[in-house]
């Protein structure tokens, strides 16, 4: 396995770190590509894109783990391009860096939080991108979420001492107080920027397409991801894609969004590790 830091993209404005298997063990596999979480430096929370970048390494991936602009050692852009549209471009230059210099003409792109919402629009708009890992990315309610959302609420004490002081949205409401009401498909969804959620029709079309062109995804929720409650939510809120057999969903209810307990980590890599190695073959 070996390591190297390299600068690249617009102005050399991008700085990345390429970890590649030795020459003997590489694999034609396609590369990973792996995108900040949020304002985290490209080590990933709790250095968890350094431990995968490494374990994929071992399986013969190439991966490259860099900041997008303005995060960790990165240049500021200077134009006024948006966030979303910077971070396809950026990704765009990452992959076109792998393919010149090792020869990578696939990828795989994958994120935590924002990082799983530019890995989503990236897998959108280039069709070099055949697979995406999407960790506490887009998640969708369903009757059943609600069903345990509130559930849980009606029998925790603090949530009925919250609402008798006006603490939460039935506490507003019970002292007259006007709520606006969240739109179902972005309730509880918070992402950096203006990285921007689809809504659950287009999130159907979108991964649709990607899956279409032959593409395999994999999607992990932790626990406290506040949108993602039960384990088959995303079965529940997107049955045809997974009747296609494209998509992988993994559920971790004891880990906390950032995996910070090394053994939710452990098992974070793993998964991933098994998704990569059943769906591309180490020819």
């Amino acid at each position: 396995m070996r390591e190297r830091p390299i600068v690249f993209g617009q102005g050399a404005g991008l700085v990345g770190v390429v970890t590649e298997p030795d020459r003997h063990k590489a694999l034609n596999r396609p590369a990973c590509i792996l995108v900040n979480a949020g304002l985290i430096h490209r080590v990933g929370p709790n250095r968890l894109y350094v431990n995968l970048a490494r374990q994929l390494a071992e399986a013969g991936v190439v991966a490259l783990r860099f900041d997008l602009s303005g995060r960790g050692d990165s240049a500021v852009r200077k134009d006024a391009v948006s966030f979303t549209h910077s971070s396809i471009e950026e990704i765009r230059a990452a992959m076109d860096l792998l393919q010149v210099s090792r020869k990578c003409d696939t990828f795989f792109v994958a994120g935590i939080c924002s990082g799983a919402i530019n890995a989503l629009h990236a897998a959108i708009a280039d069709p070099r991108v055949v697979g995406g890992v999407m960790i506490d990315g887009p998640a969708y309610p369903t009757p059943a979420y609600y069903l345990r959302y509130y559930g849980r609420r009606l029998l925790s004490a603090e949530s009925w001492r919250n609402t008798l002081a006006g603490r939460n949205v039935f506490g507003r409401v019970l002292h007259g107080v006007v709520v606006p009401r969240p739109t179902d498909d972005a309730a509880g969804n918070a992402f950096e920027g203006d990285a921007s959620l689809p809504s659950k029709a287009q999130a159907t079309e979108l991964l649709g397409g990607v899956i279409a062109r032959g593409g395999k995804l994999l999607f992990i929720f932790s626990g406290s991801w506040t949108t993602y409650n039960y384990r088959n939510q995303f079965r529940s809120a997107f049955p045809s894609l997974m009747r296609s057999g494209a998509v992988d969903v993994e559920y971790f209810p004891d880990a906390d969004h950032t995996f910070t307990g090394m053994h939710n980590q452990r098992r974070v890599i793993a998964t991933i590790m098994r998704f990569v190695e059943a769906r591309w073959s180490a020819g």
